[in-house]
């Protein structure tokens, strides 16, 4: 993460900033309800094999597994109660209709179109995220697409963060350099620390919760 100390060292560091790329969850898109959504289709199918296991117990074992730094949680508590390959069907059902309803579970967040309009004026920008091709329309119908020259979205190009691959192809398409690109991602797995590795400056943006986003559930135990 760029840390300038002193104004001096501060104009240097955006001086030598010519691209932001920017990752689509939790930074322009709250996909809180997505999530919640993608929790229900799973709770669904386990209460159908193992009636007593309430939403609340997913809930919890979400959060220790959260706490503990894991990846793929909801793939990873799935697959204590299911088969593999009743958990791959839930998962295929879950992602074609929730792509289905992309706006509705992917709200945009209030602040993103001030923001993606004020640093369109000084950088170039870029978008960098792991979405379906659904993320494409969603951010024309928005109004944002055109303020981002290279878009990478990972269902289009066949490629994921973390794999630097992404990376490599967005800095190609932007003609730019590592040194001059900072990547702005919510996640340190899949956006800070493989961009860091290949040499672009990262901003992390570590919400504390739903509420300070745009979204939470009324009941989370319906």
């Amino acid at each position: 993460t760029m840390v300038a100390g002193g104004n001096r060292s501060r104009q240097r560091a955006t001086l030598m900033i010519d691209w932001l790329f920017f990752d689509v969850g939790n930074v322009l898109f709250d996909d809180a309800p997505q999530d919640f959504a993608a929790m229900k289709y799973f709770h669904q199918a386990i209460t159908q094999e193992h009636p007593s296991y309430s939403f609340e117990q997913m809930i919890d074992e979400r959060e220790v597994l959260g706490r503990r730094g894991e990846k793929l949680i909801l793939g990873q508590i799935a697959s204590r109660y299911l088969a593999a390959e009743q958990v791959a069907k839930v998962y295929r059902k879950a992602r074609q209709e929730l792509a289905a309803r992309y706006d509705e579970v992917n709200l945009l967040l209030p602040s993103a179109p001030s923001v993606v309009q004020s640093l369109a004026r000084k950088y170039r920008l870029g978008i960098l995220a792991n979405q379906p091709a659904e993320c494409r329309a969603s951010l024309a119908r928005r109004g944002l697409l055109d303020f981002f020259t290279v878009v990478a979205i990972s269902d289009e190009l066949k490629m994921r963060k973390p794999d630097s691959a992404i990376f490599q192809w967005a800095l190609s398409q932007a003609n730019i350099s590592p040194q001059k690109a900072i990547m702005i991602g919510d996640r340190r797995d899949n956006d800070i620390l493989p961009a860091s590795q290949i040499g672009m400056k990262t901003i992390w943006l570590d919400w504390p919760g739903h509420r300070q986003r745009s979204w939470f559930p009324d009941d989370p135990h319906a």
